[in-house]
């Protein structure tokens, strides 16, 4: 789903839904392996009518493939959170014989296509390896906006997806717009790519020195405009103008430096710092939400 200029819109698939079409993408293995190795349910080439999404994940190192704007911005968030170690996108609810016999229980209308009238194979949008302490639990995430909860259809779909999860003892979780205000989508899209300090090509000595030069600039001079001071650093250290905006961003996205998360991030304004955490050179980290 996407925004367009009448709303949400639902993507339109590019080829004809029969039960062939789906036995073949099931055979290539759609909704299968982790990490870089899976491929999820539908692929961008694959939809219209939405603004599609190709984006490299920082924990999987592959291309995900996201049908909106909503869910490139949630999977922005994911991949920066803490604890998160695979993120598997539109995961198929298999077998679909299951889930139709959900619906039968339930006595509530099997999802099917609109022009073939063949079932629909569900899916999640996003399956989760999280992380806490040494154990990695799976969690089903959905997203949603607030104003299709009033429609049936979707009100159906959630709770077949939410019964599906709910057998296997995974925790579901619908997110809306309420919990991805505008400001916290802007700082994860802008952060995203500096998750990692190697990418900003810096020895770690270097990194370290220069993390440390900002931070007590940046809170020694709160007023300041933060592309400002990162300019000092870099001509302080002699690097290409915008090396140490690189490293601030690095820092905001490992939650070494702690901000309220409700406001923008901006770096032609001053930024305020709540807190300051340790800093090392390593990849680690991330911010929660």
């Amino acid at each position: 789903m996407s925004r367009g200029k009448g709303g949400y819109q639902r993507f339109r698939l590019r080829y004809t839904y029969t039960d062939d079409a789906i036995t073949q993408r099931l055979k290539e293995g759609r909704g299968e392996g982790h990490l870089a190795t899976y491929t999820p349910l539908i692929l961008t080439h694959e939809v219209s009518g939405v603004n599609t999404f190709r984006l490299v994940g920082r924990k999987t190192g592959r291309i995900h493939h996201l049908l909106s704007t909503q869910e490139a911005d949630l999977f922005y968030l994911l991949d920066l959170r803490p604890g998160v170690e695979d993120i598997r996108e539109r995961f198929p609810l298999l077998p679909r014989e299951e889930v139709m016999g959900i619906a039968e229980e339930r006595g509530l209308p099997y999802p099917r296509d609109r022009k073939t009238g063949v079932p629909r194979v569900l899916s999640t949008d996003f399956l989760l390896d999280i992380r806490r302490g040494d154990t990695v639990q799976l969690e089903a995430w959905a997203y949603h906006p607030e104003e299709f909860l009033q429609r049936r259809n979707f009100l159906v779909q959630l709770e077949l997806e939410r019964a599906y999860w709910e057998r296997r003892n995974v925790r579901w979780r619908m997110v809306t717009d309420r919990e991805m205000p505008p400001a916290l989508r802007h700082n994860a899209r802008w952060l995203h790519g500096y998750l990692t300090s190697g990418e900003l090509g810096l020895e770690d000595a270097d990194f370290m020195e220069t993390a440390e030069w900002i931070t007590a600039a940046v809170q020694a001079h709160p007023r300041q405009v933060l592309a400002e001071l990162c300019l000092q650093s870099d001509a302080v250290f002699g690097y290409r103008p915008g090396t140490t905006l690189g490293v601030a961003r690095n820092l905001l996205a490992r939650g070494c430096w702690v901000v309220d998360r409700s406001r923008r991030i901006r770096p032609t304004e001053p930024l305020p710092l709540r807190a300051v955490r340790a800093i090392t050179a390593d990849g680690g980290g991330g911010i929660a939400w």
